[in-house]
């Protein structure tokens, strides 16, 4: 498991400093809604951060649980969630919780599996879904064969036109960049090779797609 307290700190100034209206993973915030089920009881978000992604699919279930290690990102996501009543926030590590199994008809996670070993919180998440239930993974995977790095150079000018476009700037501020370059020590970023290794020992029925800016999503449906 990784260093709870030092994710905490990071994340705790993150949210007071970071508030992009464009980033890798928010680009992909709509395709990502339109793969969790409509309809469902309770849905888990894991690291919900701000509550954004939560807030846009807050209509496809009863109730949302939204967990997050940082208390203060769990403070600015009730504060910008007060109009979304089915929605809890809690600023916790659900791997440090005993949650029952079956207790979830969607559990999503976006960018915060590589800070674990993403084999056991994998196996811990389909565990904590009902039967058909579905598992939506998005994260970071590290660039390493030469594939990579090719479909990475597709990322290299959408990254910087959008950035600039959405944020009004090519690159975030030294105080961002350098809590961020302190949280990567911390990170288990893998491979996609590794991911794919890594997810279809925990799952078969996982189904696997790359993206652009270096990201990955992933879709497991437990049948039993």
């Amino acid at each position: 498991m990784p260093n709870t307290e030092s994710l905490k700190k990071d994340f705790d100034e993150l949210a007071l400093i970071c508030h992009p209206k464009w980033d890798h993973n928010i680009h992909y915030y709509k395709y990502l809604s339109r793969l969790i089920p409509d309809k469902c009881e309770t849905i888990l978000d894991i690291g919900c951060g701000n509550g954004e992604f939560a807030r846009l699919i807050s209509n496809k279930s009863k109730k949302i649980v939204c967990a997050d290690i940082s208390p203060e990102m769990i403070s600015i996501a009730k504060s910008q969630s007060k109009n979304y009543h089915n929605l809890e926030f809690d600023a916790i590590n659900v791997f440090h919780k005993n949650i029952p199994p079956g207790s979830f008809d969607c559990v999503v996670s976006i960018a915060t599996f590589h800070h674990y070993l993403l084999e056991d919180v994998l196996r811990r998440s389909m565990e904590w879904l009902k039967k058909d239930g579905i598992l939506v993974v998005f994260d970071v995977y590290k660039p390493k064969t030469f594939f990579d790095y090719v479909y990475s150079l597709f990322a290299v000018i959408p990254d910087v036109f959008l950035n600039f476009i959405k944020n009004g700037r090519v690159r975030e501020s030294k105080q961002i960049r350098r809590v961020w370059n302190n949280h990567s020590k911390n990170d288990r970023v893998i491979t996609f090779n590794e991911v794919c290794k890594a997810a279809f020992r925990a799952s078969a029925t996982v189904k696997i797609h790359r993206h652009l800016f270096w990201r990955y999503s992933m879709i497991c449906k437990k049948y039993n």
